[in-house]
Parts: C-alpha cells; sequence; structure tokens
C-alpha cells in the first residue's frame, strides 16, 4: 500500500488543519504538522489521501431496515431516521458501514453544507481525498473497554464500536459516572492525554493513561483501519462524482477547444488540397519552361534534369557559366511580363545568348527589344525575324551582357 497522508480537520476554520505521513505500515514517518490546508497539500503528492472530520459534526447510529441490499438500504435509511433527527433528510448525507451480525447498518450522518464546505477547501488546494472518515470511529477501541481522547478544549469518548460523543471538559464527570452506573462490571478505559491535566475524576474509574505528547493524530493513526469502513465519500460524494464535480465548469471550454480543433483540421485540410494543387501547377509550369529551354528528349524529372544542363554547360562554357546565369535571371521577369511571346530555343556560346522565339507581330517582338534593353547592361540585336503561315513572326535574337 502508498504512503499515507493524514489530515484532520479542526473547528471552527476548516483551512486549519493537522497532518501526518504515514508509512506503508501506517506508522508515522514524522512528527504531526498543525497549520494550513495549503501546506498540508505540499506532502499529498504520490500519497493515499486520508481526511478526518471533527466528531461534533458527525452523528454515528445504526438502524436496522428489511433488506440486505447495500444500495436498496441506502435509499431506506434516512426514511427509518428521519423521525430521530432535527433537520430535514433533504439537507442530510447518509454514508453507510457494513451490515453487523445483529442485521443492522452502521450510518454516519452530516450535513450536506458541510460536506460540501470540506470538499470545497480540499480542492481549493489541489486535494482529492480518498477517504474522508469521522474521526471518532478512528479512536482505538478494543474489547471490552472504552477510548477517552482528552484535548485541551474537549474530549471525544468511544464506548461502542459505532458510538461516540464529543464532549465538553465540564460535562465529562457527569457522563463518566452514568457510564459507570450502567455497567455493574464497572468500565475499562484507555486515555490519551493530550493536553491539560489529568482529571481527580478519573481516579473512580479504571483507566490507562498515554499521553500524547505528539498530538492527537499518533492515536488516530492506529485505529485508522476499522474508521475505513465507515467512507463518508458516498452516493453524490464518491470519488467519481468528486471527479465530475472539478470537470464540470470546464466542460463548456472544452467544448469549445474540440470545436476549434475540428475547425483547424478542415481549414488544414484545405489548405492542404489547395497547396497540392499549387504544387501539381508549379510542377507543370515547370515541365514546360525545361521543354522550352531543353527541346527534344524525355522528361522524368524537370528540375533535377534543369540542373543536370545547367552544370553541364558550366562545364562546356569554363567559367562562363555564371554569364549564362545571370542572364537567365535578367531575361526571365521580361519574358514573363510580355504576353505573346512562346520560346522555342535558346543557346549560349561565347557569352551571347541566342532565343528562338514566336511572337504574335513585329511590334511585340520589338517591345520585348526594348524591354530587355532597358534592364540596363544588355545589347540585343535581332538576328532575324520571318513570318510564318499562321503570321506569327518567328525571331531570333541575340543577347549579350555588358561584361562580354
Amino acid at each position: 500500500m502508498r504512503e499515507t497522508l493524514l489530515i484532520r480537520l479542526t473547528e471552527p476554520c476548516t483551512d486549519a488543519a493537522d497532518s501526518v505521513c504515514l508509512g506503508e505500515a501506517g506508522k508515522p514517518l514524522a512528527g504531526s504538522r498543525r497549520g494550513t490546508l495549503a501546506e498540508a497539500a505540499e506532502q499529498a503528492a504520490g500519497r493515499r489521501v486520508v481526511v478526518l472530520v471533527p466528531g461534533s459534526e458527525v452523528l454515528l447510529t445504526r438502524v436496522a431496515v428489511p433488506t440486505t441490499n447495500r444500495q436498496r438500504a441506502r435509499k431506506a435509511i434516512p426514511f427509518a431516521l428521519e423521525d430521530l433527527l432535527a433537520e430535514d433528510i433533504d439537507g442530510l448525507h447518509f454514508a453507510l458501514g457494513p451490515r453487523d451480525a445483529e442485521g443492522q447498518w452502521p450510518v454516519a450522518v452530516v450535513a450536506r453544507t458541510r460536506m460540501d464546505e470540506w470538499l470545497r477547501e480540499l480542492h481549493a488546494v489541489g486535494i482529492l481525498p480518498d477517504r474522508v472518515l469521522p474521526e471518532a470511529l478512528a479512536l482505538p477501541l478494543t474489547s471490552g473497554s472504552g477510548g477517552l481522547l482528552l484535548e485541551t478544549d474537549g474530549a471525544l469518548l468511544r464506548d461502542q464500536p459505532w458510538s461516540a460523543q464529543v464532549l465538553a471538559a465540564e460535562t465529562l464527570p457527569a457522563v463518566m459516572e452514568l457510564l459507570v452506573s450502567r455497567n455493574e462490571a464497572g468500565i475499562d478505559l484507555h486515555v490519551w492525554l493530550c493536553g491539560g491535566e489529568l482529571p481527580v475524576w478519573l481516579e473512580r474509574v479504571s483507566a490507562k493513561v498515554e499521553p500524547c505528547t505528539d498530538g492527537a493524530l499518533r492515536v488516530f493513526a492506529t485505529g485508522l483501519a476499522q474508521a475505513e469502513e465507515l467512507d463518508l465519500l458516498q452516493g453524490p460524494y464518491s470519488r467519481k462524482e468528486q471527479y465530475g464535480r472539478l470537470l464540470r465548469p470546464w466542460r463548456a471550454a472544452a467544448a469549445l477547444l474540440l470545436v476549434g480543433v475540428v475547425v483547424s483540421a478542415i481549414q488544414l485540410g484545405l489548405r492542404y488540397r489547395d497547396l497540392q494543387s499549387e504544387s501539381a501547377a508549379l510542377a507543370t509550369q515547370i515541365e514546360a519552361v525545361y521543354k522550352q529551354a531543353f527541346p527534344g528528349g524525355r522528361i522524368v524529372n524537370p528540375r533535377a534534369q534543369m540542373e543536370q544542363q545547367l552544370n553541364s554547360l558550366r562545364r562546356q562554357q569554363g567559367g562562363v557559366g555564371n554569364d549564362f546565369l545571370g542572364l537567365v535571371a535578367q531575361l526571365g521577369g521580361v519574358f514573363a511580363a510580355t504576353p505573346g511571346i512562346e520560346l522555342t530555343g535558346a543557346n549560349f556560346r561565347d557569352g551571347y545568348l541566342d532565343v528562338e522565339l514566336t511572337a504574335g507581330d513585329v511590334q511585340v517582338l520589338d517591345s520585348l527589344k526594348q524591354k530587355i534593353t532597358a534592364k540596363g547592361g544588355l545589347s540585343v540585336d535581332i538576328q532575324s525575324a520571318t513570318t510564318g503561315a499562321d503570321q506569327r513572326v518567328q525571331g531570333r535574337l541575340r543577347i549579350q551582357g555588358a561584361a562580354s
């Protein structure tokens, strides 16, 4: 079993708490600490968290109902106890323990408002408890004896497995007299003195007194196993419901986030489809440019083949390849900006670029020449211009850079 963080909520402020870490065997690893819940939460990581709530806030009793089914008993018990309770049962939470040999169900009754307050305080500091237990049931009890925890501000008396009372110091003598009178054989007590002085009236009772200078949590740690038989986290306060309460405020945000993710995915899909179309169109254009620049031959990968052809030209021209690339870079935009021009061939030799093309008419060819000349640093000579049967002009231009 994992290590356990045992927290005791104190009154009247639930933000104040005592805590102690228990090893796998249930023994305290160090002394108990008193502080805020936020300080206790720092020790919760990786540990099982068990919370003890004040005994004064929880009524412990037993009740018999005509069923052995736990779910049916849970529904019937509130009505069986209704006449004994001062509050409306709709405002109370009923937690059941294991059915005993006499056919009765141990029951812990607590106000729903108190349960809500405790859990709200715990959740606020990041604690999701594994168990919430009445502290009275964690007071050790052996057969034939009772347990009495004496603290500075009060006492906790447990004389039956499923019965306990939180008492003020001034009422203890009268209660003890009543217990002694009810038990002809007397009553044995195990007394834990966790504050103040030993009362004089204890001399009339057979008692074993044990000081607990380290606080009551060490005492509760020894009786924790039996207390866990009646966990308050049942029904609407089960761990599943706790998760639901924590996640409920985030459901709308999560739904919006999911919608955003779906919309983004659709947009990305549409964008991907558009990019694929653009990529296909660019591939077609690259292939067309390659065919114009290097007519003939089989086309497999236009880009790679273009690079191979350019490298071949660089090797053939022995250093003037840079002039060729420079001319191509300068002329590419001019050809693209002149409508009616179609390249049919190109040849670069000795610093001259001979371009074969067809144009709509002589004026288009002359306009192209002027645009190339306007680029600066280039000279253009129309080598030939003939009109074909389709009335288009077939021309040949020789273009030379200024450095050539």
